[in-house]
């Protein structure tokens, strides 16, 4: 029998286990975790059963098999739903964060990715786990008081990352395109310029 959305929230809010409705220890200062010692120790167990068996994670029924020859973590059902859910979760996580880059305003979003403002994604993951699904999930039930992420479009947050100085150097902001050697290679490509090919490789490499 499907949880209702009331008793979903009551159970969110005061730190419940889904399972069997006892406390749960903090996962940090703001969130608890899903289940308490006992039934999370008995649901790992159980996911990792089913994972050994080819079997869903969250049903037990049989999963299909990849190309490869390995098997999914879940049944065809559950990696639907599962997938919509991981989508609408992130659309509200880039509504909180304002639904544009910080940097150019570009407004697509599909274009928008999750960016760390303090340059710390690898020690982030490493340290905290804190890959995509996680910044969501952190920023949904949180809302990102220290402002640790920031939202970029691909553009922008590709240019953060190579220019080495950990800010986005797009020209944006400025009313002329700055004498960079990638800036000025983009603008003439874009604007159609008689611009030998092998020059591109030649002029970048330098």
């Amino acid at each position: 029998m499907a949880m209702s959305e009331e008793r979903r929230k009551y159970i969110k809010d005061n730190g419940l286990c889904r399972a069997c409705g006892k406390s749960c220890d903090r996962k940090d200062s703001i969130t608890f975790y899903s289940y308490c010692n006992s039934c999370r120790h008995k649901h790992a167990e159980a996911k990792k059963n089913n994972r050994i068996n080819n079997k869903c994670g969250r049903c037990g029924n049989p999963c299909s098999e990849r190309n490869d020859g390995t098997f999914y973590y879940y049944c065809d059902k559950h990696r639907q739903a599962l997938s919509v859910w991981y989508e609408y979760r992130t659309l509200k996580a880039k509504e909180i964060k304002g639904n544009k880059c910080v940097c150019c305003n570009h407004s697509h979003i599909p274009f928008l990715q999750f960016d760390h403002v303090h340059n710390d994604g690898k020690l982030d993951r490493e340290e905290n786990g804190m890959n995509q699904q996680a910044i969501v999930k952190y920023i949904l039930e949180t809302g990102d008081p220290e402002g640790r992420y920031q939202l970029l479009c691909g553009d922008c947050n590709l240019r953060k990352y190579i220019s080495g100085t950990g800010q986005c150097d797009c020209g944006i902001k400025v009313s002329v395109i700055e004498d960079k050697r990638y800036d000025t290679l983009l603008f003439d490509l874009l604007n159609n310029k008689d611009f030998p090919e092998m020059s591109i490789s030649n002029e970048m490499s330098q």
